[in-house]
Order: C-alpha cells, then sequence, then structure tokens
C-alpha cells in the first residue's frame, strides 16, 4: 500500500501514517484471534480444576 501512494505521489508522510495502520490492525486482529482460541480451546479441554479432559483423546474409527 505504501508504495502505491508513493508511485501515485502522495506525501510520504501520509503514505507512513497508512502503513502504521495498516500494520496496527493486523496486529490487533491477530493478537485478537489467539486469544479467543487460546481462551475457547481451555474451556473445552480443560474442566473447572484445570485438569485435561480424557475426551480429548479418545479414539474415533474411520468410518469410510
Amino acid at each position: 500500500m505504501m508504495s502505491g501512494q508513493l508511485i501515485a505521489g502522495a506525501s510520504p508522510i501520509l503514505a507512513i501514517k497508512y502503513q502504521i495502520a495498516v500494520m496496527v490492525s493486523v496486529y490487533v486482529s491477530t493478537v485478537t484471534y489467539v486469544t479467543l482460541a487460546i481462551f475457547l480451546t481451555f474451556r473445552m479441554c480443560f474442566d473447572e480444576y484445570g485438569i485435561l479432559k480424557h475426551q480429548m483423546f479418545r479414539y474415533t474409527p474411520d468410518v469410510s
């Protein structure tokens, strides 16, 4: 995005501001997704005492 703005003739300061905004939004979305994934996995795989549930390792045969 930054190089496209520079080629088009925009101000380098404006291009830098847009690039920083894009990088911050990518960072925030990644942190949000990872935090949500860890939280949901923790709730699904561990009981209220923090012990791993044995159902997570249950063998299910392939029915094909």
